[in-house]
């Protein structure tokens, strides 16, 4: 499991702390600071005090941008799987071993996409039909992303020959969308409504990190074989005009508020 952070003290230990609840433990757990300065890595030790130190491994990449702490840890990455980690998410104890049957169930497969919820599907009724929509939707469009980057569990192999994380590559936001254009000719993605995990709902403001309608709708109905041009010669080119670039995720109004 890889999990970048940038000043996470106040959420990275709850995000671990699931972790190493996991029915299937984690084989291990690459950890990757990206300048943080708030104390981050110590809060990651102290929630991984009692977790085996040999599955445990701690990196630091300098170069501001989640894009990065991604192709460091990736990188260091040598299992069969690799779960990609927000540091704000709670990941309930059946994750891994339900991702793990998915892949088995499905040998084609070169990823298994956990959906992201804020509230728990088992308690609310609602959730669990978004949840379910979600899975019919990716019937009807296979080869689109419809989670975030929190979900994205991969084959190391299929990850590696579809080129990685590279901010060479895309160092824009959406690119856990990015990267599974790529992905789709590695194998199929799977989804099913029993693999989720919980997203804090911190963010409330999302408009310097999310595409508009115009180009969700694009890219929703656009085929499969114009997803290069989509992201490369349009929506690329849109988001730089925009300045939306990936280091945008490395801001945090929420703190302010906390602070407050």
């Amino acid at each position: 499991m890889v999990v970048p952070y940038y000043n996470e003290a106040r959420y990275v230990a709850t995000t671990l702390r699931s972790l190493t609840m996991q029915y299937r433990l984690p084989d291990r757990i690459i950890l990757v600071d990206n300048g943080s300065t708030d104390g981050s890595t110590e809060a990651c030790r102290e929630a991984l005090a009692g977790f085996p130190s040999d599955r445990v491994l701690y990196l630091r990449d300098p170069r501001p941008g989640k894009v990065n702490a991604l192709e460091t840890g990736c990188a260091e990455a040598d299992c069969e799987l690799v779960a990609l980690c927000d540091a704000d998410v709670t990941y309930p104890p059946h994750y891994l071993e339900r991702a793990l049957r998915l892949f088995r169930a499905n040998p084609g497969a070169a990823s298994v996409m956990g959906l992201v919820a804020t509230h728990d599907p088992d308690l609310d009724a609602m959730t669990r039909a978004k949840l379910r929509g979600i899975v019919q939707a990716s019937r009807r469009h296979p080869s689109k992303c419809l989670t975030g980057g929190a979900g994205q569990i991969f084959r190391a192999d299929a990850l590696r020959s579809a080129g990685g994380f590279s901010a060479k590559l895309w160092n824009y936001v959406l690119m856990d969308h990015e990267i599974m254009n790529r992905m789709r000719r590695q194998g199929s993605s799977v989804y099913h409504e029993d693999l989720w995990c919980l997203h804090s709902d911190r963010r409330a403001d999302r408009s310097d990190v999310r595409w508009n309608l115009l180009d969700r709708i694009l890219y929703r109905y656009a085929p499969a074989f114009l997803g290069d041009w989509f992201f490369h010669q349009y929506l690329g080119p849109r988001l730089a005009a925009r300045k939306m670039t990936g280091l945008n995720l490395r801001r945090q109004p929420w703190a302010a508020i906390q602070a407050s």
